[in-house]
């Protein structure tokens, strides 16, 4: 059975796709990898971690220094939650104007878990102090 032209093929170390003539360099995924990892508001020690690598190995992942075996690529999207077609198929991340820290995403993960209210009456005091009402 022949597959389709949008499927992938594995190979050992290598992922090819059919449609498009599909090369990437290990600048372009380690960014992405990077980029992505961002996105979660995961740290590169907490992202090795999940897949069992060093933080050394995935630093030099993201910056192109190393080559990525297929394997690795696919445990980090894992713990990333990342499918593979969308990993493949996002256009070059480009770097954003303002990029927040990790300690803000994490806090804002935390505030999107609590009830309505809370959120509410959280963003109220946050907002004040911005104003310059508090403190």
């Amino acid at each position: 059975m022949r597959p389709s032209n949008d499927s992938f093929y594995l190979r050992p170390y290598t992922v090819l796709m059919t449609e498009k003539n599909f090369h990437t360099s290990s600048a372009e995924i380690g960014s992405r990898i990077a980029f992505f990892r961002k996105q979660k508001g995961l740290t590169q020690a907490e992202l090795a971690d999940r897949v069992g690598i060093s933080r050394l190995l995935l630093s030099d992942y993201e910056r192109g220094k190393v080559r990525i075996y297929a394997d690795v690529l696919f445990a980090l999207l894992a713990a990333l939650g990342v499918p593979v077609n969308k990993f493949l198929s996002s256009p070059e991340p480009s770097a954003p104007s303002y990029t927040p820290s990790i300690k803000l995403v994490k806090r804002l993960q935390r505030i999107e878990k609590l009830s309505p209210s809370k959120q509410k009456a959280l963003l109220q005091i946050i907002d004040g102090f911005l104003k310059g009402e508090g403190f």
